[in-house]
């Protein structure tokens, strides 16, 4: 199974958690997986925190092109707002263990980033089909 079919079969989330490998009005995946695999990517944020409870220590993203990186002492809430920023032209978030991990301590400390009502694409859930 190739990453093509992997992204066809993954689950894709909302905000509604709705589920389906679809993202239906969004424009982001076509029926069945039948989509641009570098397009795809394109639209995606990859992000990965670091973190303790609720305590941030590292973030690590990449868009296009860019990366965004904060690692040893930083102001948290200043370094969520640039993260925020630099997210706003993605159209979907993806990462591992983000539903159980990585959203749940970014909605804890700044519920209103306006990445959190992105799609969300959790790779934890490819590994299970990558590797059964």
């Amino acid at each position: 199974m190739d990453i093509r079919e992997l992204l066809g079969q993954t689950f894709l989330y909302r905000k509604s958690k709705r589920r389906g490998n679809i993202l239906e009005g969004t424009g982001i995946m076509e029926s069945r997986g039948q989509t641009d695999l570098s397009s795809f990517l394109g639209k995606c944020l990859f992000l990965d925190l670091e973190a303790k409870e609720d305590h941030i220590y590292r973030i690590g993203a990449v868009y296009g092109q860019a990366t965004f990186e904060r690692k040893g002492p930083f102001d948290v809430t200043q370094a969520l707002a640039q993260l925020d920023a630099f997210s706003q032209d993605a159209e979907v978030i993806l990462g591992h263990n983000l539903l159980a991990h990585d959203l749940p301590i970014l909605k804890a400390i700044t519920p209103r980033l306006k990445l959190l009502g992105k799609p969300v694409i959790d790779t934890l859930y490819l590994s299970v089909l990558a590797f059964p």
